[in-house]
């Protein structure tokens, strides 16, 4: 069913997603996180999208503040398993990054260096969240993906095992921990 090394290497970059956003100040979406058995993962969170192309100091600050979060997920990936660097794996956070990155109409090379750094040092100093959070993750109880769940953007196939936790479950943690989160 579960695949273990790859759905634990997935708990722990979505992990990495949320630690970073919420250390920003960023707030969580509804939806929670979630892993599945086939070591697919999503954290629900409230970050830029490319495609709004205003460009003042907040939309820029909120493109580098998304970035940063986008990239998290890697680096703690591959802080936990560093034989998981499959550029497969990273598509999609990519994707979204280049987006922004193209918008933000800047030296893309010294920022995203600039950018790299700044979230792969959150990732490092925050070590111990990634890990709980992730953890607690893998704790959650394995269920079926509801239709609804489907419906609602999660996963575009037929059902499937997965773990999740709700955006309340994850605030708690933050909470429990010192640190405020917001869910939006």
């Amino acid at each position: 069913m579960f695949q273990w090394r790859e759905v634990k290497a997935k708990a722990y970059h979505e992990a990495g997603h949320v630690v970073a956003a919420v250390l920003q100040g960023l707030n969580l979406a509804e939806g929670g996180m979630r892993i599945d058995d086939g070591a697919q993962g999503v954290a629900r969170l409230c970050i830029r999208e490319h495609g709004n192309l205003a460009n003042t100091e907040k939309d820029q600050a909120e493109r580098r503040a998304s970035i940063v979060t986008l990239l998290a997920g890697r680096f703690a990936q591959l802080r936990y398993d560093s034989y998981s660097d499959d550029p497969i794996c990273w598509s999609d956070d990519f994707g979204r990054i280049d987006g922004l990155m193209a918008e933000m109409g800047l030296d893309t090379q010294s920022v995203m260096k600039q950018l790299s750094d700044a979230s792969e040092s959150i990732v490092a100093r925050n070590w111990p969240l990634v890990a709980g959070l992730a953890e607690l993750l893998l704790s959650a109880p394995i269920s079926t993906m509801t239709q609804d769940e489907l419906n609602t953007g999660w996963f575009t196939c037929f059902m499937k095992c997965q773990k999740h936790l709700s955006s309340e479950r994850i605030r708690n943690f933050f909470q429990a921990k010192g640190y405020a989160c917001e869910i939006s």
